[in-house]
C-alpha cells in the first residue's frame, strides 16, 4: 500500500521546483522496503511541510503554484513514518489515490495524468490480479532470472522486464500472465508483482 502511494506521486515530482523529488521518493521507497518503522525512516518531513507553506496561494499569490503544494502533499504521505500493521499505509494509499490528479489540474484542467486509468495501471502492476493467483516454480529461479530481477528492482530499471521474460521462458516458465506482464508497456513501479514474487518479497 505504501508503494502504491509512492507510485501515485511519481508523475508529479517535476512540479517540486527547488527540491530533488526523485531522491526524496527513492528514500521513501527504500525505507518502506527496509520495514518502514520509526527507526528506519528518519526523513526530514518538515522540509516538505515548509515547502508547501512557502508555495501556498497565500504566500505566492498565484494559483499556478498550487500544483507544487499538491505534489508536496502527495510526497509527504509517502515519507511520513511508516509503522507495520497499522492504518498508516492504508491512509497514505487512499489519500494519494484521491488526490493524485490534483497537481496537474492546477496547470492543465484537461489533464488525465494521475487519473483513474493511471491508478488502475499501478494497482495491476503492484497487486496483480487477485482473481488469478500465479504459482512461481522454484525451478525458474536460474542465475540469469534472479540477476535480472535483482537488477531491475535495485535500479528501478523496469525497462529490463522484457529481457527478464525471455530469461523466464528459457528457464521453463510458460505462464501467460507473467510473460505478458513483463512484455507489456507498463507502467511498472517499485513493488511490481512479478519482480517481487521472483525475489520472495511480500
Amino acid at each position: 500500500m505504501r508503494l502504491f502511494a509512492c507510485a501515485m506521486c511519481r508523475r508529479s515530482l517535476y512540479l517540486l521546483v527547488g527540491l530533488d523529488g526523485p531522491t526524496l521518493l527513492r528514500q521513501a521507497e527504500d525505507a518502506t522496503d527496509e520495514g518502514g518503522n520509526a527507526t528506519t525512516i528518519r526523513l526530514p518531513i518538515e522540509e516538505l511541510r515548509d515547502y508547501a507553506a512557502q508555495h501556498s496561494i497565500n504566500a505566492r499569490g498565484r494559483e499556478a503554484q498550487r500544483g507544487e503544494v499538491e505534489a508536496s502533499h502527495l510526497l509527504q504521505s509517502c515519507r511520513d513514518p511508516v509503522h507495520p500493521f497499522s492504518q498508516t499505509e492504508w491512509s497514505a494509499a487512499w489519500h494519494n489515490a484521491m488526490l493524485a490528479r490534483n497537481p496537474f489540474l492546477w496547470n492543465n484542467p484537461n489533464s488525465e495524468e494521475g487519473g483513474p486509468n493511471e491508478q488502475l495501471a499501478a494497482i495491476r502492476d503492484i497487486f496483480g490480479n487477485p482473481f488469478r493467483s500465479v504459482a512461481f516454480d522454484p525451478s525458474w529461479l536460474t542465475s540469469p532470472v534472479v540477476s535480472l530481477a535483482q537488477g531491475s528492482y535495485a535500479d528501478r530499471a523496469f525497462d529490463r522486464l522484457p529481457i527478464l521474460a525471455n530469461a523466464l521462458e528459457e528457464s521453463g516458465c510458460n505462464d501467460a500472465d507473467i510473460l505478458t506482464h513483463c512484455r507489456g508497456s507498463g507502467p511498472h513501479y517499485r513493488g511490481c508483482w512479478v519482480v517481487d514474487s521472483l525475489l520472495g518479497k511480500e
